[in-house]
């Protein structure tokens, strides 16, 4: 009997993911199998029961909608000519393959990094270490390495794939070729990459938020790559756009992303379980690996949210262990709860960072730091962050087929649409009433006290 060289699993979002033996390889791997034990999104089961689903099945569907964007994307029949010029020698069949087989094994193994309970940890890995940095060594520096250069059908090159799933900004030893940025962008581009569209569908479909929905069929569908409108004295480099249809799903897909932070990410009773996890996990590496996570893969890959779990309910049942406030806080469901809400015209005070230092130092001579969490997402000038960091291209063929113009000329939603942020403070039960007096007060001393008054009318 021949060997099955195509396999598949049915998957909750995209139905059926099909892989090959290679893939199957790594999935079952120690390094990859690990991440059916890291939640997607920390604690938000706390609140949203359904979230229990994982890294594991996030990274096979991320590596599925890598593959299909990239069909579409080198499709003969997709390419506007003058932009794919700097590719053109490199559009050979078997380079194709090439790059498919690596951007797949990129997306599968963009999130082998993360820590237990995934971004609630993430401030826990050593300095000017993070999830990306750790998936950059896992890849080149573990079994999995020999694994992807000698146990495969096909050679992989570690180095590339490394790369390919953590991007320039967390791979600085060796400068990108303009398609090792490309290749990237898919995966983890700000517009339109499919790690995005991955945990905005798969999330929402386990919250039961509608709201985080979008037509990721047909925005794949329209990808495009071309050159941004060209201005004197600039050069071009290529990027992923989309044709004019595919306007609506990217809109979508920005206003299911704002609302998804807003509903889920940044909801407050999440972000208070979040925060009782973070410092939890804190205090018990204390005590483990001198406050930090290991960065050595073998020992890295021993933590994961069953662990960590365990050790909080033993110290939840022992007032004297390390930790053992927040486990209890968690155990018995005693978060932390909304004590002030920061309003749009507040919010401004903040856009100079010293007036947030000077509130987190006021709050700190009045109460202990295990009292409360102060959230405020940063501001330029009082204004919000767009939701799109750049524009991107767009080509508008059956009207002008060689045009390409700004999506932003196109649309008044992604010109408009910012950031989505947390704008509270969150605290002790007990202490929450005392702390919005002291927040008050603060605002006051700042703004005035008819500020407040006629904020508050």
């Amino acid at each position: 009997m021949s060997k099955k060289v195509q396999h598949e699993i049915r998957d909750v979002i995209h139905t059926f993911v099909y892989f090959n033996n290679d893939e199957k390889k790594v999935i079952g791997s120690r390094y990859f199998q690990r991440l059916r034990h890291i939640k997607q999104l920390s604690m938000t089961n706390f609140v949203y029961p359904g979230a229990v689903h994982t890294r594991f099945e996030h990274s096979i569907g991320t590596m599925e909608l890598a593959g299909r964007a990239f069909d579409v994307l080198f499709d003969h029949k997709n390419r506007h000519s003058k932009s794919v010029e700097q590719l053109k020698e490199q559009l050979d069949d078997n380079i194709l393959v090439n790059w498919r087989c690596h951007l797949r094994m990129a997306a599968l193994l963009h999130d082998v990094g993360h820590p237990p309970f995934s971004h609630a940890t993430e401030s826990l890995f050593p300095v000017g270490e993070n999830h990306e940095t750790m998936t950059k060594r896992i890849i080149m520096k573990s079994e999995l390495t020999d694994m992807l250069q000698n146990g495969c059908d096909i050679p992989y090159n570690p180095s590339l794939i490394a790369k390919l799933a953590v991007g320039p900004k967390y791979f600085q030893s060796e400068p990108f070729k303009n398609w090792q940025l490309l290749l990237n962008e898919i995966i983890v581009g700000d517009a339109f990459g499919v790690d995005r569209m991955d945990y905005l569908l798969r999330d929402a479909h386990h919250c039961g938020a509608v709201a985080g929905k979008f037509d990721h069929d047909r925005l794949i569908q329209t990808l495009r790559i071309l050159l941004p409108p060209r201005k004197i004295g600039e050069r071009s480099e290529i990027s992923i756009g989309i044709e004019h249809g595919g306007i609506h799903p990217t809109e979508a897909l920005l206003v299911a992303r704002y609302f998804m932070y807003m509903q889920v990410y940044f909801h407050r009773v999440s972000t208070a379980y979040n925060t009782h996890c973070e410092r939890f996990v804190k205090a018990f590496l204390n005590v483990q690996n001198g406050g930090f996570w290991p960065i050595d893969p073998d020992n890295f890959i021993k933590f994961t949210d069953n662990e960590i779990f365990s050790e909080i309910y033993k110290a939840s049942q022992n007032s004297l262990a390390v930790g053992y406030l927040e486990a209890k806080r968690i155990q018995d469901r005693n978060h932390f709860q909304l004590a002030y809400e920061f309003r749009p015209k507040e919010i401004h005070m903040f856009a100079v960072d010293s007036v947030k230092a000077e509130l987190e130092d006021k709050l700190a001579n009045d109460f202990a730091e295990t009292d409360y969490s102060v959230r405020l997402s940063r501001n330029q000038g009082g204004k919000r962050t767009p939701a799109l960091k750049d524009d991107f291209s767009v080509w508008n063929r059956r009207v002008e087929p060689d045009k390409i113009e700004f999506g932003k000329t196109y649309s008044k939603i992604l010109d408009e649409l910012v950031s989505p942020s947390q704008d509270f403070v969150i605290a002790d039960r007990q202490k929450k009433n005392d702390i919005k007096t002291c927040i008050e007060e603060f605002i006051i001393t700042k703004m005035g006290k008819e500020f407040l008054e006629e904020d508050n009318e």
